[in-house]
């Protein structure tokens, strides 16, 4: 194919380059997604039609193989890995829950659920998980990558937190569980201990070099091997 032809292509694929506009929706396959161009996230799924594929991939095969029952996404941005989840017929009956504290993410994880005729399915919520009921400060990262969204000591915002062990307190079931919260996830697993005790669970964790040790000396604590990785994101199963 010519060159000028697989440009021609590539933009009648991705709208916004033709329009310029900074929010519009994409659908790929059977999901429609609000995208804003100014988000990192958001410019990947409309070049690519994906984003940490890979790691999808990877860790779906995981849950479908052990027929997961419950699907946990902490640090949901707006949704992808939650709606990916909802999609898959074989996870038609796992309860979803997700947790997304950045107000600006949320409301485009609202959005993206109310197109896709999912907010029935998805329960999301407000919190930041951690180790302790509090108040924490929190920094919204407006800067081209809204998943940077973390807390900080000196942060401009105040989020409540949550132990994920006061708000789901099952037993014997199966569970994914993903985090991507920006080096607090030792933290949010202090505060799960009790459902990573008394599940069989499978996890993807992102977490960077300095931050891993503790990690894995963490998790092999509560019985939970460290079975791969892909890129940043870290795999633990106690199955």
């Amino acid at each position: 194919m010519k060159p000028h032809k697989k440009l021609l292509m590539s933009l009648k694929k991705n709208l916004s380059l033709i329009t310029g506009q900074r929010f519009y929706v994409k659908k790929i396959s059977s999901l429609s997604y609000l995208l804003d161009m100014k988000n990192r996230i958001d410019r990947r799924i409309d070049a690519f039609s994906e984003y940490e594929q890979p790691q999808i991939d990877f860790f779906f095969t995981q849950l479908k193989n052990n027929n997961c029952t419950y699907f946990i996404d902490i640090g949901a941005h707006w949704g992808h890995y939650s709606m990916l989840f909802a999609s898959e017929p074989c996870f038609d009956h796992a309860q979803i829950q997700a947790f997304e504290p950045d107000k600006i993410n949320r409301y485009q994880f609202y959005a993206n659920l109310f197109m896709n005729k999912m907010q029935d399915r998805i329960t999301v919520h407000d919190y930041a998980i951690s180790s302790k009921e509090s108040e924490l400060k929190f920094h919204h990262s407006d800067d081209n990558n809204r998943g940077k969204s973390h807390i900080t000591n000196d942060g401009e915002l105040i989020v409540k937190t949550k132990k994920l062990d006061s708000l789901i307190t099952v037993t014997n079931e199966i569970i994914g569980i993903k985090i991507d919260i920006e080096g607090h996830e030792i933290e949010a697993i202090s505060g799960m201990t009790e459902l990573l005790r008394q599940n069989r669970c499978i996890l993807q964790i992102e977490s960077f070099s300095q931050a891993l040790p503790e990690l894995i000396t963490k998790m092999s604590e509560l019985g939970y091997s460290n079975t791969s990785n892909i890129e940043s994101d870290h795999y633990f199963s106690n199955i």
